[in-house]
């Protein structure tokens, strides 16, 4: 299908080859170090590296698979020509679009490049990687309810390469700022990247490199400032979880809602709502939070490669009160 009539954002076949080389590359430095560490004796060898393979199974199932179906055909994508004072590759550049009654547009910069073993070894990379699910569905649900942001606080999460959410709402919502965070560096100077192309957005934008664990150190002047925070696919890590929920915590207003949104992968999306109970924040659960994703959910219960557990989002609304 050519990219510009495209109608979903998923991992290209390049990037996605990509990421399964570094990930063979990692198990296999692993299972050389478990024989190289062990003395001489073969039988240890053999059994060191027997128990190499069984962990090296376990983290190919940890860690989140790239989508077999086309996403929720939300979002499309078609190249632009930039002029050459825009950095980044021309090739790379790509206006998103979401159509609803109007279309509703940004400029991104798409980055496209080999992912190596040290990206995927170091923070987590996944949102470089493509547009998921649960960003393409956030970003459909704050169009839809585009009138809540104005003149509010907006800050994004775990937002990747795009921070499309965080994006649509600085354009198209009136808000009085919005902060565009990664914990990834390249993420975040893709962004950047984005915002140069996006000359319409008119509010206070701030994009930052922002460690969830190092929130207060990091941001000590943006404590309960946020009416609303987006995050999308960003509980699926175990050691994450709890520094996601404190984060919210933190920058979260007494009257400010944070949308989390995030299939349910197992108990992952149940363990961070016992995460952010225990810290004293409320959360509730909405499945069926627009008709149009619900829709499109319904109809790809009936193919073969989507899996509700996996594939759809659900929204949890986190309060403070």
């Amino acid at each position: 299908m050519d990219e510009g009539s495209s109608s979903s954002i998923v991992a290209d076949s390049v990037v996605v080859e990509s990421v399964r080389e570094s990930l063979e590359e990692i198990l296999t430095r692993m299972l050389d170090d478990a024989a190289k560490r062990d003395d001489d004796d073969e039988e240890k060898k053999v059994n060191a590296r027997e128990r190499w393979r069984i962990l090296a199974k376990a983290i190919q199932y940890r860690l989140p698979s790239v989508p077999h179906f086309g996403g929720f055909g939300l979002v499309s994508l078609k190249h632009i020509t930039v002029p050459d004072k825009f950095i980044g590759f021309p090739d790379n550049w790509n206006e998103y679009r979401i159509t609803m009654n109007t279309g509703y547009t940004v400029n991104v910069h798409r980055m496209r490049r080999k992912i190596t073993a040290r990206d995927l070894m170091g923070f987590n990379y996944t949102g470089n990687i493509c547009l998921w699910p649960s960003e393409e569905a956030l970003s459909y649900y704050v169009l839809e309810n585009l009138t809540t942001f104005h003149d509010k606080w907006i800050l994004e999460l775990g937002g990747g390469m795009t921070c499309l959410a965080g994006l649509l709402v600085a354009k198209y919502g009136n808000p009085y700022g919005v902060h565009l965070t990664d914990g990834n560096t390249l993420s975040v100077d893709n962004v950047r990247k984005s915002l140069r192309l996006n000359p319409s957005i008119n509010c206070y934008v701030k994009c930052s490199n922002l460690a969830w664990e190092r929130c207060r150190e990091l941001c000590p002047n943006e404590g309960g400032k946020f009416h609303y925070i987006f995050s999308a696919d960003c509980v699926f890590f175990d050691e994450a979880r709890s520094f996601l929920a404190d984060a919210i915590q933190y920058f979260l207003a007494d009257d400010g809602v944070a949308l989390v949104m995030a299939p349910r992968r197992g108990s992952t999306l149940n363990l961070f709502g016992r995460e952010a109970t225990n810290m004293g924040l409320k959360c509730r659960e909405i499945e069926q939070y627009s008709d149009i994703v619900w829709r499109k959910h319904r109809e790809l219960m009936m193919t073969p490669h989507y899996r509700e557990d996996m594939h759809y989002p659900i929204l949890v609304l986190v309060t403070k009160f």
